[in-house]
């Protein structure tokens, strides 16, 4: 165009919005944004299956060993360092490493790249297409891409942009913020002088919750005839499903010797440089069975 040589001007008829400003023109100022959770193989199109979830488990299995190794290093170097100080010995000085399998942040410039032959999308309509091209957005509840696509009367509208380890994955997504109703009772400020004694009889109803420690929580309702709801920590759990995941995690562990590899792990909980490298060692060659088990398929 004459007189400039880029588009980013929005004076360009050329320029292209950033996703922020799209989602400020269709969902307002302050829209929220929120994530939704799929398992993996039931969102990709079967033409990008094995290639995107060879690349994706490829890349979260390489960031796991440098983020591991990384911290290793450092922490034994900074024991090298500070060898000479005299150092805590029953608490940890550093930080302690983690074996668990990583998520990786999947954009439309990472999505082309691990495509071959895929062009680098510009605009917010281009990565949507090639989102809505890869993956099954029919599983989320949206039909077309046209129900996705600004129009300015969107409630919803794609962040393009999700996180995956090869298993399951999560959509980032924007929505208008809730609008709160502006009522003459919300906005009112009753007192007690309000009520009359008939209607305090009839309708009037205390109620007191206790947050306590021993229970999630405990409500008391009305002041004659109490009536005592509580909700203890065991019946919260295992509403949850933590007791019972807690049970199945720990047969896994027994079965595949993790159980045992740990409970034999030299403690980081150290100042000695060869205590630590003790440590080091020991997870270094035990290194494998735990990254096999610290994976999303047994975990």
């Amino acid at each position: 165009m004459p007189g400039h040589s880029t588009a980013r001007s929005p004076q360009c008829p050329f320029n292209i919005l950033p996703k922020s400003k799209v989602m400020d023109q269709n969902l307002g100022q302050g829209h929220m944004a929120y994530t939704r959770k799929i398992p993996f193989d039931n969102c990709v199109h079967d033409a990008y299956m094995d290639i995107l979830k060879t690349k994706i488990i490829t890349t979260c299995r390489d960031i796991r060993h440098i983020i591991l190794r990384a911290k290793i290093f450092v922490n034994y170097s900074t024991l090298y360092d500070v060898r000479r100080l005299s150092l805590p010995r029953l608490s940890s000085v550093l930080p302690s490493p983690t074996y668990h399998w990583r998520f990786i942040t999947i954009s439309a410039n990472a999505l082309s790249a691990f495509l071959p032959g895929q062009s680098l999308p510009r605009g917010y309509v281009d990565q949507l297409q090639l989102f809505y091209t890869v993956f099954k957005f029919y599983k989320l509840r949206f039909r077309s891409i046209e129900d996705l696509n600004s129009n300015g009367s969107n409630n919803k509208l794609f962040g393009n942009l999700a996180r995956s380890d090869g298993f399951t994955i999560g959509f980032l997504f924007y929505t208008r913020k809730i609008q709160t109703k502006d009522s003459t009772l919300m906005n009112s400020d009753l007192l007690l002088d309000d009520f009359d004694l008939e209607e305090i009889y009839a309708g009037y109803l205390p109620i007191a919750i206790d947050p306590g420690r021993k229970s999630v929580f405990t409500a008391v309702t009305g002041s004659d005839s109490r009536k005592v709801k509580r909700c203890s920590i065991k019946e919260y759990y295992h509403l949850t499903g933590s007791t019972k995941y807690s049970a199945k995690l720990q047969r896994l562990k027994d079965q595949h010797n993790i159980t045992d590899i740990k409970s034999r792990i030299p403690s980081n909980k150290t100042s000695s440089l060869a205590q630590y490298q003790a440590h080091t060692e020991y997870i270094f060659i035990n290194l494998d069975a735990l990254f096999k088990f610290l994976r999303s398929s047994y975990v």
